[in-house]
């Protein structure tokens, strides 16, 4: 199921993928906001419509365009013990002990716009080599809170 939204006018692509990370400073008092701030921080959207209808904004300077989109699934690095395919959990929000900006896994281990979003584990992909030592697993994880 599609949501609408909006988008600045360069990125409104059919097929475009994007991480919604919420409002900024200037769109608090936007006639706009509910529309365009109507997605779940932290999750990644694609756009598979875009419609021919445009507004003025104080964000996106080209202004920005109407479009539908779905929300996709995001991976995350979990505790072992907690990762059961369709179990529904809430996400407790980690902290790295020894975070790198080298690491590959830092996103998926410390995506911080999930900490207490209720999830669903679509799928277990297997094994995060941990530099903590940590015993954790990838997921696929779907929004329930929608």
């Amino acid at each position: 199921m599609s949501k609408v939204t909006l988008v600045g006018k360069l990125l409104a692509k059919t097929g475009n993928l994007f991480l919604y990370a919420g409002p900024a400073e200037e769109c608090k008092e936007c006639k706009l906001f509910k529309l365009c701030h109507s997605l779940k921080e932290g999750w990644t959207y694609r756009i598979v419509k875009v419609r021919k209808v445009s507004h003025r904004c104080p964000v996106h300077f080209d202004g920005v365009t109407v479009v539908e989109v779905e929300e996709l699934p995001l991976e995350l690095a979990i505790p072992r013990k907690e990762a059961i395919e369709g179990a529904i959990i809430t996400v407790k929000g980690r902290k790295c002990r020894k975070f790198s900006p080298g690491c590959a896994e830092r996103w998926e281990c410390n995506n911080p716009y999930l900490k207490k979003s209720k999830v669903k584990i679509l799928k277990v992909l297997g094994p995060v080599d941990c530099g903590t030592g940590e015993d954790l697993v990838k997921v696929v994880l779907e929004n329930v809170e929608k």
